[in-house]
């Protein structure tokens, strides 16, 4: 569920930049640039690290990831 919401969030971000610049013709200038690429950078960098994070987790909190980590079911 969390990728799907990265996913619309990136998307919608690429939009509304899209339209900003190509449609209305306004380029983004200064600080706002900066924040702009912030924006961008931080959501597909922080948007993976999350993903990875929530993958980690999982495993370890189920347990599979001791299954992995030790070589497979010998001990079942």
């Amino acid at each position: 569920m969390m990728m799907m919401i990265l996913i619309v969030a990136i998307a919608t971000t690429m939009v509304f930049y899209s339209r900003l610049e190509v449609r209305l013709q306004k380029k983004i200038h200064g600080i706002r640039s900066v924040f702009a690429w912030a924006n961008l950078i931080g959501m597909n960098v922080g948007g993976a690290a999350v993903t990875l994070a929530m993958i980690y987790t999982g495993l370890a909190g189920s347990g599979v990831l001791e299954l992995i980590t030790s070589g497979g079911a010998s001990g079942l």
